[in-house]
């Protein structure tokens, strides 16, 4: 039976031949966070990522943030040992979103700033972009909530509303 150094061993000399980086969320068990090479909030280890000079990302965190890498690293391939998804990356889904919008604009209101926190997938935030919104995480959204208010924009945020009142 292979012990816990023979493993790490193992999988720090297949990082190596295969020259992937591996970054992990800072939720993930302590094991895989003193492995990787990076650790960190998603859009953190997206950036580190995409700026990376190697051509294989492993990410270990959970769907949405894989897919937040993969968007800003486009360029490379983007592995995830094992899919997990986020319950806050479900609250809201691309139907959901257009249906929202059409709402707000039955109910007059013509013009908004869409904010999605980053635990959206992938379809929403593309949505958020063609509609000219943002997508924020815990370290930025009060600045952008402060930016889109001092410009008088109606903010639409989601998918939890109820931290936007905070």
């Amino acid at each position: 039976m292979p012990t816990d150094n023979d493993l790490k061993t193992s999988i720090l000399e297949l990082l190596n031949d295969l020259d992937a980086l591996l970054v992990a969320h800072f939720y993930q068990k302590d094991e895989i966070v003193k492995l990787a090479h990076h650790a960190g909030d998603s859009l953190e280890l997206a950036k580190i990522a995409s700026q990376s000079d190697k051509n294989l990302i492993v990410f270990c965190g959970v769907h949405f943030m894989g897919e937040s890498v993969k968007a800003l690293a486009f360029n490379k391939q983007v592995i995830m040992p094992k899919l997990s998804c986020c319950s806050m990356a479900r609250m809201i889904d691309s139907q959901y979103y257009d249906k929202s919008v059409s709402l707000l604009k039955e109910y007059g209101v013509k013009e908004f700033y869409p904010i999605t926190y980053i635990n959206s997938n992938a379809e929403v935030k593309a949505k958020v972009a063609k509609d000219n919104g943002v997508v924020c995480t815990s370290r930025n959204a009060s600045k952008i909530f402060d930016h889109a208010l001092k410009q008088n924009k109606k903010i639409f945020f989601y998918p939890i509303g109820a931290w936007g009142k905070i």
